[in-house]
């Protein structure tokens, strides 16, 4: 019997251009014409042929199948989860320094208690020199990212100016580069530190909701006052040079996506992610949110078509789908990079998956002053999308990858396990990214992705 777990497009020699989603024993056919799903069940190698005879020729069916051949989207069905464990561990490209535990402000919606994760404090110049040395020790990559985040990072910013003295000795010394970037929320902020981050050309992102009235609903200091104001004056030099990024967590204040993606777009930011909130949205929430991210599917085609690919781009929560679709031919196991290109490293030293697990001390996977190498293969194992039962028949299996593992444990009780609205609404967003790939001219996949 074959086994399928991938996607690939699919062009006839008539010009007709198929998708085909592939998970499992099933396979899933979506065509332009058409946006209808023809769904087959069990197939074997005889069987594949006569159900797609309606469709494509033998030689179509045969050119298919070849090139899931060659790009691996034929499963072995004998290949073990830690055989594929195997091949997801590869060496880290970066390190995420939890430079501070600690922050200024109080919003509704953090999930690391504060910005403390449960273990208050800041980090040491000795702690952040071996997570470096650590990450060197361990990596293959020659071109490295360092990401500062907290808490509030700004509030150690001494650390930061530190740490980059120190890569930039290893520079001198070795092959390597570094790149850096930071998430703050713009409130702690002066001159020198602008000018630091302008001259080591760090990539900024804010976090930001909204307009004024929106953000400052969640994201207040202690005593209730809202950081709007603080922020945008701070941070107006380097938006204006198109030099910051804004991300957005979605809560029921924010759900019209349209216009509060146009509201940040106003404030020149470069490229502006959104995210909802899952433990702030009710099943209400999320019945609205799929019908606002529906519409903000067909306004990003639409900035397609218009030849506004600049703004189109900024779209992250839609362009990080679109661009999965759109490199078909790759089996995903796991949803990121958590656990295996990406690490991050708490204030005592302790290596987590990612910044996110900081506060869950079951996950360490080692610690840079007693340990060379990290122990991740346990939970590269566990958060695999194939220990994920209920993904097995989910068309969107190979697009999700089960989810953020973090918030299948916070929401759901489990790496392993998403909630039902959260998985409606993944369903949801490939089903309209996919109706929207296949509007995509040869073109406007060029100006998306070179």
């Amino acid at each position: 019997m074959i086994k399928f777990n991938a996607h690939r497009m699919f062009t006839d020699k008539k010009g007709n251009e198929y998708l085909f989603l592939i998970n499992n024993n099933s396979l899933f056919r979506l065509d332009k014409k058409s946006k209808n799903f023809l769904k087959l069940e069990g197939l074997e190698n005889e069987q594949a042929y006569e159900y797609l005879s309606s469709v494509m020729t033998v030689d179509e069916t045969d050119e298919l199948f070849n090139n899931m051949k060659q790009s691996g989207l034929m499963i072995d069905e004998k290949k073990s989860i830690s055989n594929k464990i195997e091949e997801t561990a590869v060496s880290p490209m970066g390190v995420t320094l939890m430079i501070i535990q600690e922050c200024n402000l109080r919003c509704t919606y953090c999930y690391g208690e504060g910005g403390e994760y449960q273990d208050k404090g800041k980090m040491s110049l000795e702690i952040a020199k071996k997570s470096i040395d650590f990450l060197i020790a361990n990596t293959k990559n020659k071109n490295l990212l360092v990401c500062f985040l907290g808490g509030e990072p700004m509030m150690n910013f001494q650390l930061i100016q530190d740490v980059v003295t120190y890569c930039e000795e290893y520079e001198k010394k070795q092959e390597l580069h570094f790149r850096y970037t930071i998430t703050t929320n713009g409130t702690i902020w002066n001159e020198k530190m602008e000018e630091f981050f302008r001259q080591k050309q760090f990539t900024v992102q804010i976090s930001i909701d909204g307009r004024k009235e929106v953000h400052n609903c969640n994201r207040c200091y202690a005593n209730g006052k809202g950081s709007f104001e603080i922020m945008e004056k701070n941070t107006k030099s380097m938006r204006n040079d198109g030099l910051v990024s804004g991300r957005a967590t979605l809560t029921a204040t924010n759900l019209n996506l349209i216009d509060n993606f146009r509201s940040l777009n106003e404030m020149n930011l470069n490229s502006i992610p959104m995210a909802p909130a899952q433990n702030l949205l009710s099943d209400e929430d999320y019945e609205k949110l799929i019908e606002e991210n529906t519409k903000l599917a067909e306004y990003l085609l639409q900035l397609v078509k218009d030849g506004n690919f600049k703004t189109a781009k900024k779209l992250r929560i839609l362009m990080s789908g679109l661009y999965k679709i759109h490199k078909s031919g790759i089996e995903r196991n796991i949803p990121c990079g958590v656990g295996s290109s990406n690490i991050a490293i708490d204030i005592n030293g302790d290596i987590f998956p990612c910044h996110r697990f900081v506060a869950n001390k079951e996950y360490v996977m080692g610690n840079v002053l007693r340990d060379t190498k990290m122990n991740n293969k346990s939970f590269l194992e566990e958060i695999s999308v194939d220990k994920h039962e209920e993904c097995n028949n989910c068309w969107a299996k190979n697009l999700c990858a089960g989810g953020c593992p973090n918030e299948n444990l916070i929401n759901a009780g489990s790496t392993q396990k998403s909630t039902e609205k959260s998985c409606k609404f993944i369903r949801s967003m490939y089903n309209d990214l996919i109706h929207v790939y296949l509007e995509l001219t040869s073109n406007d996949k060029k100006q998306l992705w070179g």
